[in-house]
């Protein structure tokens, strides 16, 4: 999703969706309570890491010189 997204408001689903996707996987793949616990804590620090750091790579090659101020 972060290859394809424009905006602001794409990066912000693409995050929801990591974090949504995670969480699933973390449901299909736990045997107790405890190991659920712990999986679903470090999804949601993962997903707080993409969504407060990972700006630049969604921004990536989306915006022209110009945008940047920065065109010869």
């Amino acid at each position: 999703m972060f290859a394809v997204g424009e905006t602001i408001e794409d990066k912000d689903e693409a995050d929801r969706v990591f974090l949504n996707n995670m969480l699933r996987l973390v449901d299909a793949g736990s045997t107790n309570w405890f190991t659920r616990w712990a999986r679903s804590r470090a999804a949601v620090k993962y997903y707080y890491a993409v969504r407060d750091c990972g700006g630049p790579a969604f921004w990536r090659e989306k915006n022209s010189l110009d945008e940047l101020g920065l065109a010869a």
